[in-house]
């Protein structure tokens, strides 16, 4: 089936829009009513596209991507120096569509296993190496092009189980093997893999509260860096908790939080004087500010729970005295 030729107008607009969508650094994107303005407005890292002109350039960016999707795949099959020119290319036009599809549609399930296999192909071109410099520099743009989609004041794509789950397969296929080195420089790029998955996610949080698919992915970060080694014995999981329970703290209504910092306190991971000293400090913060909501009660209360259930287990597991 043809689809109507894009007008002038249309075509210049969307070049404009994606070639501002490539950034190197996390954008800050956001949806403008048509009555402000008409035209793509950009100003450092900010980005704001009037949603008329969004949804106008939408079946552009469709047709195009349907009709380049498997020029990579053709490239592989029938030539193989096209192939290599193909993997080292930063964008075709089959990708810039897919930034103009996720914008508009985060649960675009065919975009994001576009991208899915051009990372694979770049990979596979490189000759198979996860901590080569060229993929890496990829992998990266992607996470901080997810990362621009999750944090910015968009309706639905700080949710997007899609966008979450792409995500976590980044990661793990790329961006994970640069913190699996050796000694202490493991422990650090797995404690700054940590801090900067932790912050993306409760940016996330607070565009969208209650967000169970961000707080979700940053459960399913954590065995990722369970190989801390020396940067665990220096408290880096003490300043974890510290950190999302200021982020806590700060939003005592938002129970996804919650959830995840009774999460981490129940880990093998944490001192238990560190859960004590937590449970204190939230209980101090409710008689302070007389603050009652059931999210903050639901910790406490499962908190003091687990403090009477290990209480009971270390009294039975002293020895008696003989008479």
């Amino acid at each position: 089936m043809s689809s109507t030729p894009s007008s002038p107008a249309i075509l210049s607009a969307y070049a404009t829009l994606t070639s501002l969508l490539h950034p190197t650094a996390p954008l800050e994107i956001e949806i403008l009513p048509s009555s402000i303005s008409t035209t793509i407005l950009h100003a450092g890292n900010s980005i704001g596209i009037p949603k008329r002109l969004l949804t106008a350039c939408f079946p552009h960016a469709r047709s195009t991507f349907l009709a380049h999707k498997d020029d990579d795949d053709d490239d592989h099959n029938n030539q193989n120096d096209d192939r290599q020119e193909a993997a080292t290319t930063t964008t075709t036009p089959a990708l810039d569509a897919t930034l103009v599809l996720q914008l508009l549609n985060p649960e675009h399930l065919s975009a994001a296993n576009f991208r899915k296999r051009r990372l694979l192909l770049r990979r596979r071109n490189s000759g198979g190496e996860d901590d080569d410099d060229e993929t890496a520099v990829f992998a990266t743009r992607e996470m901080v092009w997810i990362e621009s989609l999750v944090t910015s004041p968009l309706y639905r794509h700080a949710k997007s189980p899609t966008l979450w789950a792409h995500r976590l397969w980044v990661l793990k296929t790329f961006l994970h093997s640069s913190s699996s080195g050796n000694g202490d420089g493991r422990g650090g790029a797995a404690a700054g893999l940590l801090a900067r998955e932790l912050g993306v996610v409760m940016r996330a949080g607070e565009r969208h509260p209650g967000n169970y698919h961000a707080w979700n992915y940053a459960r399913e970060v954590l065995p990722l860096v369970a190989v801390l080694g020396s940067a665990r014995a220096e408290g880096g999981m003490k300043a974890v908790v510290e950190k999302v329970h200021g982020w806590c703290l700060a939003h005592p209504r938002d129970i996804s939080g919650w959830s995840f910092l009774a999460f981490l306190l129940r880990g093998q991971t944490v001192d238990g004087h560190v859960a004590r000293h937590v449970y204190c400090e939230t209980e101090a913060f409710v008689e302070r500010l007389r603050w009652q909501g059931s999210s903050v009660e639901w910790f406490l209360a499962s908190e003091a729970q687990i403090r009477d259930s290990r209480t009971s287990l270390m009294a039975q597991s002293r020895p008696i005295d003989p008479p």
